[in-house]
């Protein structure tokens, strides 16, 4: 009974023991915790005074990593802000072989397969819905990429870089519609997306304005890391195409931007915070786009915006917002337009009754590109433009495929180009508000690819070509968002 008794007295002991080994334990891994952020915030320093550059990127990264896994939908905005100012940047400028753009796809692409696979079960990244455009990029990708690759390999050659890159160039820009029809999850997000868009738009105009104007030796930075040709040659002729680097492709962003601006103001639900920053936009879209001095600007803003007036049966309003802008435009660009008329009417080689280009064009299509594929037009000659040939710049969507996949490759685009534009406009049934503004938007940016091909290949030009695809992920999300509602 003493025994039994003792026990019973010793009893609370052992609570108090495992409390006590417990406390240790804490003290122990605090103690840890706090000497190992210690050191490594003393090997931090060292390294930050040995490489500042690299050590502060990789801070950088890091958050921004950190960040973007917390919330998938904070990657569509980085695209949205990030592709249209970095798009033109020479390749191998920051890791080897990828421009930066395709190295921000990758990331992104990355950090969205970590989060489904380790995130949590109820935040999880889906994929998004599939649509008849899905499978009319699979036909697409056939003739444009992996036909084109087999052609090439039973005529014995070997693919080059400058062929990998072309073949891989359409799976580019389909990954990144996939990644934000995963990522963004309703409409009041795409919302966002468009308007961080929109920003990025702006900020590109107002480059390529101080690139025209010559201003803080922007023109001169821009030739130094943006690889296009016109970024140089714009050096010597007073034409802006910012960080795009090709004004055909500046013109055509600008001009579907500006449609996206004058939707949203034309949409009554568009939030009225919103719209003094719109007009802004717009404004300098307008003046950013016809700074390229092209034709292609002046047919991107007269359709974007007259389909934009038309669909919204706003024609009045917008040309009373538009016609001073435009007016004010023409007079700022004055010298450089009456720079470029004489060299369409009175350089070398012209003849005074057409522009100079047009008879270059004309020639190049002739003389150049169709002897070089009227040999092999059910298949094509090969995937780049071989640099044997006069002039390696084709001034037509259908010859570009022709010379890359023949006729397969031609008549997979305008079945491809049929399908987005009749789903799109499905979509437009759908929607409404601010939604259907970027639904129009969408539909009127694949429209320009389609009618501007007829001058330049826009199927794939920088810049032009990632806001099109985003459009169209943002238009299909928010479709199916109001066909489960």
């Amino acid at each position: 009974m003493r025994g039994v008794e003792i026990a019973r007295r010793a009893a609370p002991a052992a609570p108090l023991a495992e409390w006590a080994a417990l406390s240790w334990r804490r003290a122990v891994a605090a103690g840890g915790g706090l000497l190992a952020l210690v050191l490594g915030s003393l090997a931090l320093g060292v390294a930050a005074a040995l490489q500042p550059v690299p050590v502060l990127a990789g801070i950088a990264a890091a958050l921004v990593v950190a960040w973007t896994l917390a919330r998938p939908v904070r990657g569509a905005y980085l695209y949205a802000l990030l592709v249209p100012l970095i798009v033109g940047m020479s390749r191998g400028l920051v890791v080897p072989v990828l421009r930066p753009n395709e190295l921000l796809i990758l990331a992104l692409l990355g950090l969205v397969i970590l989060r489904g696979t380790l995130g949590p079960a109820d935040g999880r990244v889906r994929l998004g819905p599939f649509t008849a455009v899905d499978r009319a990029f699979g036909l697409l990708f056939v003739f444009g990429a992996l036909v084109p690759l087999a052609v090439m390999l039973y005529r014995s050659g070997v693919p080059s870089a400058e062929d990998t890159f072309q073949l891989l160039s359409l799976l580019k820009y389909y990954l990144s519609y996939r990644l934000l029809l995963a990522v963004v999850p309703d409409e009041k997000a795409a919302l966002r997306v468009a308007g961080v868009m929109l920003a990025a738009s702006a900020v590109v105009a107002s480059i390529g304005l101080l690139q025209l104007e010559r201003l803080f030796g922007l023109h001169e930075w821009l030739a130094t890391y943006y690889s296009a040709g016109q970024v140089r040659e714009a050096l010597e002729f007073r034409r802006a195409t910012s960080t795009l680097g090709v004004w055909q492709a500046l013109g055509a962003y600008l001009g579907v931007h500006a449609a996206l601006a004058a939707a949203l103001l034309l949409a009554p639900a568009t939030p009225r915070r919103w719209r003094p920053w719109l007009v802004l936009i717009l404004g300098l879209d307008i003046v950013g786009a016809l700074a390229t001095v092209s034709l292609t600007a002046v047919l991107a803003l007269g359709l974007g915006l007259g389909l934009v007036a038309v669909m919204a049966r706003r024609v009045g309003r917008l040309v009373v917002l538009a016609s001073p802008v435009i007016l004010l435009t023409f007079l700022l660009l004055a010298p450089a337009l009456e720079e470029r008329l004489t060299y369409q009417f009175a350089s070398y080689g012209a003849s005074g009754t057409l522009p100079v280009t047009w008879e270059y064009r004309w020639s190049n299509l002739v003389t150049v590109f169709w002897p070089a594929v009227q040999d092999h037009l059910l298949f094509g000659v090969a995937p780049s433009v071989s640099p044997e040939l006069a002039w390696r710049f084709p001034e037509n969507q259908a010859m570009y495929l022709l010379y890359q996949g023949g006729l397969l490759y031609v008549g997979a685009y305008f079945l491809f180009m049929g399908v987005v534009l009749r789903t799109t406009w499905r979509f437009l049934r759908r929607l409404d508000g601010p939604a259907l503004a970027v639904g129009r938007a969408a539909l009127i940016a694949w429209l320009l690819i389609l009618v501007l091909g007829l001058f330049d290949p826009h199927l794939t030009m920088a810049g032009e070509a990632d806001a099109a695809w985003a459009l169209l992920a943002l238009a299909t999300g928010a479709a199916a968002h109001a066909g489960r509602e």
